[in-house]
């Protein structure tokens, strides 16, 4: 509360906390029904006694921490803070956005029923290509509900519950709207959370070897080295010679010892990028 206006603020790690005030200023010794509302897009609104006072999309607060430890708080922004003076009754809190019909329903008293729709994601945070699938929760939907899955707000999919893609890309929002066939359901159309997908671009790995010289004379030493696909961080290299596994550290050894027990010897050098098969070999001829 701030210069006798109700305010609903949410907050995260990242840019703290922001909300909306309400353009109503409330009197003393009145009591008045105040409903603060947040959806995944960052809309922030405000409703007095059933209708709309304030509405607003705050930039960069379309997610909420939900594992923060710090307290939910009614009635004042901290511990002592723009705290309420007055009282407060009847308070609760639901799991979704209400919208204003839904409000102004419960300011008035109406008896209504509500449809609801929840979606989740299989998995998040995938490779270009991989499937995800999208699951459905409902209640108020009846007999026969209608589903009609979205993709940034394009409608794609079938009427069912479920709905899978290989196609997605990074940033897409995943959303799914229900038309509830129970008449006495209203509103009977409504639009589940969103879900906004991350999808890394897939890479095909490769690597290749190159030596300085492969003509050499005994106990001379050879320096290999690997190129691999650009993207690629920190990866493991499994270096061969003559296709058993060894270490960078043994390579150089081992050829000073094969080259002072063999006057002419081809060494097949292959480096293998792990997790990937593709190889190259060099042979070293001695001289």
């Amino acid at each position: 509360m701030l210069n006798n206006k109700p305010n609903f603020a949410t907050g995260n790690f990242t840019t703290g906390a922001s909300g909306a005030q309400s353009a109503s200023t409330l009197n003393d010794s009145t009591w008045y029904h105040v409903v603060g509302t947040w959806d995944n897009t960052g809309r922030t609104s405000v409703y007095i006694n059933g209708a709309l006072s304030v509405s607003t999309v705050i930039a960069n607060f379309n997610v909420i921490n939900d594992t923060s430890s710090r307290p939910l708080r009614i009635g004042t922004q901290d511990t002592t803070y723009r705290a309420f003076k007055g009282k407060i009754d009847d308070v609760r809190i639901y799991s979704r956005s209400l919208n204003a019909q839904e409000i102004s329903n419960l300011y008035n008293g109406t008896v209504s029923t509500f449809a609801t729709i929840s979606i989740n994601a299989s998995t998040n945070n995938i490779c270009s290509g991989s499937p995800v699938t999208f699951n459905s929760t409902i209640t108020g939907g009846g007999s026969t509900p209608v589903y009609q899955w979205l993709v940034n707000g394009v409608q794609v999919g079938t009427n069912s519950s479920s709905f899978t893609s290989y196609g997605l890309a990074n940033g897409d929002i995943v959303s799914c709207r229900l038309i509830s066939s129970d008449p006495c359901i209203s509103p009977n159309t409504v639009l589940s959370n969103a879900v906004t997908m991350v999808v890394n671009q897939s890479l095909t790995q490769s690597v290749s070897i190159s030596v300085l010289s492969n003509t050499i004379c005994t106990n001379d030493q050879a320096t290999f080295a690997a190129t691999f696909t650009a993207g690629l961080t920190n990866p493991s290299l499994q270096w061969k010679i003559n296709g058993v596994a060894i270490s960078v550290q043994q390579v150089l050894f081992l050829l000073q010892v094969l080259f002072k027990t063999t006057m002419l010897l081809h060494v097949n050098l292959l480096v293998r990028l792990l997790a990937f098969h593709q190889l190259q070999r060099f042979q070293i001829q001695l001289q």
